[in-house]
């Protein structure tokens, strides 16, 4: 079979842009053999810390406590457990730190001579996409390792401080979407762009409705912002910017096939920006494919675009398709996929919230 595993990072400091393995494993393997295949093939390097397998209702781990539910991920197969295509399972790493994986089935009865030229040992990556983070924090060999909530044994080897290094981190990025928003607030600051309360109580009904039993793409839409129907805001325009911004910046895991959730992730900064921007300049009825708002990042004055090639733009655009979609269930653009008079609000607004809060 084929697992996607991707790390969407500690419990507490998620990953903006989680990295992403796809592994081939056979039904023979243990989930002790795929701990350590996950394990290095997002180079770890110090393999002392515990593991835990969270899969089919059942825990598995390393070195178990006896009279506990948590079974020896040695003991147990990855045939045994019932898998199936889109089953998904969770994966912890070192028990202190908390480094969480969400692993997600791809495929069954794959030919492993065709995706690896042979039957391999041990489960073995054979696709992957992002940046894996060290497992401390680490960023140059002369880096010292963090000890913080990682425990007291790390301190003894004269670690340095992970949270600190988390928290400047997090600053870095908060300052980062400060920055951006600021840009898109200065380049749209002379354009009228008036909110469509008619559209706008429109399509706060068709979420509403939507919310209870929501069928594609709602049900992303919704669990982007990690909302559920009990939690609505009664309010329309916090509704729906609520769940705007969520397309920007996505709260919670979501439905979608992980290789196009993370192609959503992986759009930048400048990316949206340049989007937003030049769908507002455009007006009501720009059109707004993914190709489309390419051009717009690649001639918007305001962002600074590397030189790309047509596989970079190819990338871009893959990660809107998504977008886009969600952006139609809001109802910022029309079936035709142009932009609406919400949408010229709204979109900005949904950066707004998105990267200021």
């Amino acid at each position: 079979m084929t697992i996607r595993v991707v790390l969407t990072g500690r419990e507490d400091v998620p990953l903006v842009q989680p990295p992403g393995r796809v592994l081939l494993v056979h039904a023979d393997h243990t989930f002790a053999d795929l701990a350590e295949a996950i394990d290095t093939t997002f180079g770890r390097w110090d393999l002392a810390p515990l593991h835990e397998f969270a899969v089919e209702g059942r825990q598995l781990g390393a070195e178990p406590q006896p009279f506990t539910s948590v079974e020896d991920s040695d003991d147990v197969t990855v045939g045994e457990v019932g898998l199936r295509p889109g089953s998904r399972f969770n994966y912890l790493f070192d028990l202190e730190a908390r480094w969480i994986h969400t692993c997600t089935v791809d495929r069954l009865g794959v030919n492993p001579y065709e995706l690896a030229g042979g039957e391999p040992e041990l489960p073995t990556p054979i696709f992957g996409w992002g940046m894996i983070p060290d497992q401390y924090g680490r960023h140059t060999e002369d880096d010292g390792m963090r000890n913080g909530e990682l425990g007291q044994q790390l301190d003894e080897f004269g670690f340095g401080d992970l949270d600190e290094e988390l928290d400047a981190e997090l600053a870095a990025w908060d300052e980062a979407e400060t920055a951006s928003w600021e840009v898109v607030a200065a380049a749209l600051s002379g354009i009228e762009r008036p909110l469509p309360t008619a559209e706008l109580a429109a399509a706060a009904a068709r979420l509403r409705a939507q919310a209870a039993d929501p069928d594609w793409p709602y049900d992303i839409l919704f669990a982007a912002a990690a909302m559920s129907p009990r939690q609505l805001p009664a309010d329309d325009q916090r509704l729906w910017l609520e769940l705007a911004s969520s397309v920007v910046s996505p709260r919670d895991e979501t439905p979608l096939d992980v290789e196009v959730e993370a192609a959503w992730l992986t759009l930048e900064l400048a990316d949206w920006a340049g989007a937003v921007i030049g769908l507002a300049r455009g007006g009501v009825g720009h059109p707004a494919e993914p190709d489309d708002l390419v051009q717009l990042i690649q001639t918007c004055p305001e962002i600074d675009v590397d030189e790309t090639d047509s596989e970079d733009e190819e990338v871009v655009a893959f990660g809107f398709e998504t977008v886009v979609v969600l952006w139609e269930a809001l109802g910022a653009i029309d079936s035709r996929r142009h932009l609406t008079a919400l949408g010229r609000w709204g979109l900005p607004e949904s950066l707004r919230v998105a990267w200021t809060g």
